[in-house]
């Protein structure tokens, strides 16, 4: 551990922000916590961005969370949320752009708030090229004064070589512990369910009206409600039961029960409908939700049990007075059950794979 107590010494003496790297159980969140404590003996405000979705220990997972240390630690999961910035989703990908700017938000607010330190604990998506770009504009946007750097050999150099002659960041390379253990992919799927068990067990069914909020991250009520009649052609076009249909700038976004006809998709071209976009009733089941106030702060989470679209209605899932100053729905990706089951992911391309574009003007498919 003498590499770690000398990179340890060097980080709480210079600089504001500290980011992390390393693949999964290479001992991220244990420096995290280790240096974490050290930093508190000689520095008054020390903040954790805890940014691993999948394994949170600030908040719940799928949030990445903001919090100072009130004394010495035994656990990160001790330190209380402060700040929280919804992703909805246990894993980064597809959401790149929502964990690089979510990471950066919190960063900012430890500041503002007369953080000395920042540490922040990054999930450990390290290989592919998807990785790659995340890393990178991670650390592009986060300007860390430090880069701990955890591996065993040197299996994620790839990730520090785009950055190694930034002078103002000290790049520290260090040796994963002999005593960190692996997780197996169950054994983070269960602790997943426990930390969301956790926070939603106390959680009660309230009605929701999304007439009186606005969505984001979606495609879901950001368009114009399509008319009743049109709405019935559209049906009768598809052979479906049509439950909700929109106009939005990328055509008709629909969620439909059961099945569809597509031989029925060309009819649609006489409603000057030129692209389809087909969501489904069960995608809605069990999904994450984030609450934001008028700020776009975050304010807390909420699963959807059940939706009547026709009357603009869900129950949902929400613990304490989460909805009080809601103004704002994010639409996370991830379903679970009330016990923190996973239950599946939504992703965009499942949308895309049913996505019908007829010619348009300029004669493209």
């Amino acid at each position: 551990m003498g590499d770690w107590n000398n990179a340890m010494e060097r980080i709480a003496a210079e600089g504001k922000v500290c980011l992390l790297l390393g693949a999964p159980d290479t001992g991220k969140s244990t420096f995290a916590l280790e240096l974490a404590n050290f930093c508190l003996k000689k520095i008054k405000n020390v903040a954790v961005v805890d940014a691993d979705i999948g394994q949170s220990d600030i908040g719940p997972p799928g949030v990445i969370g903001m919090g100072f240390l009130k004394g010495k630690l035994a656990d990160l999961g001790e330190i209380e949320l402060e700040k929280g910035y919804f992703v909805g989703s246990n894993s980064p990908e597809g959401l790149e752009i929502a964990c690089v700017s979510g990471t950066f938000k919190m960063v900012q607010e430890a500041l503002k708030l007369g953080a000395q330190k920042v540490i922040v604990d990054p999930t450990g998506a390290v290989f592919g090229r998807n990785a790659r770009i995340l890393k990178y504009c991670k650390v592009d946007m986060l300007k860390p004064d430090s880069l701990v750097v955890l591996q065993n050999r040197r299996e994620i150099e790839h990730l520090v070589q785009p950055v190694s002659r930034r002078q103002e960041c000290k790049i520290f390379r260090l040796p994963v512990p002999a005593q960190v253990r692996r997780k197996g992919r169950e054994e983070r799927r269960e602790l997943r369910r426990q930390s969301f068990h956790k926070y939603f067990q106390e959680a009660k069914e309230i009605e929701l009206n999304w007439e009186q909020l606005v969505t984001s991250r979606t495609y879901f009520r950001t368009g114009r409600l399509v008319a009743e009649e049109t709405k019935n052609k559209i049906a009768s076009s598809l052979d479906c039961a049509l439950l909700h249909a929109e106009r939005i700038p990328e055509g008709l976004f629909a969620i439909i029960r059961g099945g569809f006809n597509r031989a029925g998709v060309p009819l649609l071209k006489e409603e000057g409908i030129k692209r389809l976009i087909i969501g489904r009733e069960e995608q809605f089941l069990g999904l994450l939700v984030g609450f934001l106030d008028g700020e776009g702060d975050y304010l807390g989470c909420g699963i959807i049990q059940r939706t009547d679209f026709f009357a603009n209605r869900s129950k949902v899932l929400v613990p304490g007075d989460v909805l009080k100053n809601a103004k704002e729905v994010a639409m996370g990706s991830l379903r679970i059950r009330k016990d923190g089951e996973e239950i599946g992911r939504v992703k965009s391309h499942q949308l895309e794979k049913i996505h019908e574009t007829f010619a348009g003007d300029d004669g493209t498919q």
